[in-house]
């Protein structure tokens, strides 16, 4: 566990170039995890509601097991306090990793307005406007979590 921990900390840190402040972009190369994505996007509009990206928690169980919960990240509000550690795309739709356990990274304020402008427009304005994040939406979340054992999905569950 501490060695994958350390492993993800150093690419965290060595993905962005410090001098240039450019980010590399990121690939998902398990095609099982990059199809279950393309599917919740597909099955699951909760809410419904454009301004909203899929949040991916990840959970480091043991040297072969991880379980990853899909959900939808739908406020701005959440940026500041659940931010995820990186971001890539699976087909043109943004997608954010947040690591169980790796609370010593978070966005800095520059990335949340960034997010909040491209994201959440509607909730950027109301932050211009009023000078705070707007209350978060109240919605029936509904979460797929898939458990994967050596590269493989075991097991699927979807939590309402």
């Amino acid at each position: 566990m501490k060695n994958i921990l350390i492993i993800i900390i150093s690419i965290l840190l060595l993905s962005c170039e410090s001098e240039k402040s450019d980010c590399y972009t990121w690939n998902l190369d398990n095609e099982v995890l990059k199809n279950a994505i393309l599917n919740y996007i597909d099955s699951v509009n909760v809410p419904n509601d454009k301004d909203k990206f899929v949040l991916i928690s990840f959970q480091f169980v043991n040297d072969s097991t991880n379980i990853y919960t899909l959900g939808y990240f739908y406020s701005s509000f959440g940026l500041s306090y659940m931010s995820p550690q990186l971001f890539f795309y699976v087909n043109e739709n943004l997608v954010g990793l947040y690591i169980v356990g790796l609370d010593d990274f978070s966005l800095d304020y520059v990335s949340i307005i960034d997010i909040m402008k491209s994201k959440f427009p509607k909730q950027y304005e109301y932050y211009l406007d009023v000078g705070d994040y707007p209350p978060p939406m109240t919605v029936r979340d509904i979460f797929w979590e898939l458990t994967f054992q050596n590269g493989e999905l075991i097991k699927k569950e979807v939590i309402e």
